[in-house]
């Protein structure tokens, strides 16, 4: 049986219990959603949520339950990839560390009839297709309206070339909904096509099993397919449909949710944003390309995702895969890197090594900020620092750095413009700080108790029933 969204669920509630929430009771797209989810973020708690009762644009019951905050734990992308959630409690680098290692090999797409695909059980046509039907958020209080935030997939006009990335889309009407494009491989297609005065077609794709989703951060170059990449992280061929639209030339995810295909429309700007930015503030409004909607495909059962930013411990969705891509490209260059974390906001990493000679801290660090164009601040540690621990992590910086001789100033580097703190375009000073102990002289051990008496000493044996859970 092909992995889809519904195995994925069904792992997740029985290897973590508590991690996914059905809420029965009705609730709006519009504000409702956040501030429950922000609730339950205020009291550092990231559960997925399945609301089976919730309205959509037209005001009606959706059709379709809405499902969001698949990633804000690493327990459930434990789940993702077969980790037990215990393991990732103990490492939680081990997730990051097996999407880097599926990732080396490529596993070719297999193509399927529509019979045999889940996304064409429904087929919608062009004149009953109306982006209302779905429960499509407003997310935080400026946003422009409501947005889907899940990923689109477009074919090079030139080579046939696949390429999956993430964009949000403002819905403006029934077919009509901005698109916020950056200067990447989708960009360089549209740029294609309407050099000819051509519309782009693409097929936005609401929901799919989270490792097909990661596969959309990946760092390719424009000549690779993220579908490859997407059945490594699966472990098994991903399946493709041809398009309800467009036949073979645009291939879409036979196992998918629910998808949109339309077309990005040629010579035409239209206000979008603000909207609420994975940095944690608005991003401003642009003269954008405009998305519009022909056909709708989805599973009789379909499920709409929908993907959370903005939060401090938002849902990290697609940050994942960028993290572990990151990873990968860091270890061809310092084998001695063991654990990348991008702390929940991709604009600063923290890594951790196994450091054996002087300057390899600072070529990791280098090899990070040429990874991720949106990372701007690099701060590495030695092993024995929990970098997912926000106090050891202050420790270190506070008792292992010297500032004149351990942090480097970046000025003037490219970054992806979100960074509300830049002056101009998108360039922005950056900040390395080695907070690693020197090998080439002595350094004084940090304080630990023995191993084995923390082994042997067990916290329920000496309090009451109930204590710990507190």
């Amino acid at each position: 049986m092909p992995k889809d969204l519904h195995t994925w669920i069904e792992d997740v509630e029985r290897m973590a219990p508590g991690e996914l929430l059905r809420i029965e009771k009705g609730i709006s797209p519009q504000f409702e959603v956040l501030a429950l989810v922000k609730h339950f973020e205020d009291r550092g708690q990231g559960p997925a949520f399945l609301f089976e009762n919730i309205l959509n644009l037209q005001g009606e019951r959706s059709e379709f339950p809405l499902l969001t905050n698949t990633h804000a734990s690493r327990v459930k992308l434990g789940v993702t990839f077969g980790v037990l959630p215990e393991e990732v409690r103990r490492n939680p680098g081990l997730p990051t560390q097996i999407i880097s290692d599926r990732s080396s090999r490529r596993i070719k797409p297999v193509v399927v009839s529509p019979s045999e695909a889940p996304c064409k059980e429904r087929v919608l046509s062009e004149s009953e297709t109306d982006l209302g039907i779905f429960p499509a958020l407003t997310h935080h209080e400026l946003d422009m309206g409501p947005y889907m935030t899940m990923g689109v997939v477009g074919a090079n006009p030139d080579t046939g070339n696949h390429n999956l990335s993430w964009h949000r889309l403002m819905i403006k009407s029934a077919k009509r909904a901005g698109i916020h494009i950056v200067p990447r491989h989708l960009w360089a297609y549209f740029q294609k096509a309407e050099s000819k005065g051509e519309p782009l077609p693409v097929a936005y794709i609401l929901g799919h099993h989270p490792a097909f989703l990661e596969a959309m951060s990946w760092g390719l170059t424009i000549d690779e397919s993220e579908y490859e990449v997407a059945g490594a992280l699966l472990d098994e061929p991903l399946r493709l449909v041809p398009s309800e639209t467009w036949g073979r030339k645009l291939l879409v995810p036979a196992d998918a949710e629910i998808i949109i295909e339309g077309v990005i429309l040629p010579g035409v700007r239209e206000p979008e944003a603000p909207f609420a930015e994975w940095v944690g503030y608005y991003a401003p409004q642009r003269m954008n390309p405009v998305f519009e909607a022909r056909v709708i495909t989805c599973r009789r059962d379909a499920i709409y995702m929908n993907n959370i930013l903005g939060f401090p411990h938002r849902d990290n969705l697609g940050a994942y895969g960028m993290e572990a891509a990151a990873l990968k490209k860091i270890q061809e260059i310092v084998p001695e890197v063991t654990v990348l974390n991008l702390a929940d906001y991709p604009m600063q990493g923290l890594i951790q090594m196994k450091k054996k000679r002087e300057g390899d801290a600072k070529r990791a660090a280098y090899a990070l900020l040429g990874s991720l164009l949106q990372v701007e601040n690099v701060y590495i540690f030695d092993e024995d620092v929990d970098i997912y621990n926000p106090a050891d992590v202050l420790w270190a910086l506070a008792s292992r750095v010297q500032p004149g001789k351990d942090v480097e100033i970046l000025r003037g580097m490219r970054t992806s413009g979100l960074d509300p703190s830049i002056e101009r375009l998108d360039l922005s000073d950056g900040m390395i700080i080695d907070a690693t102990k020197p090998v080439d002289r002595p350094f004084v051990e940090r304080l630990k108790v023995p191993p084995d008496v923390l082994e042997r000493i067990r916290p329920e044996e000496y309090v009451r029933p109930g204590v710990l859970a507190r």
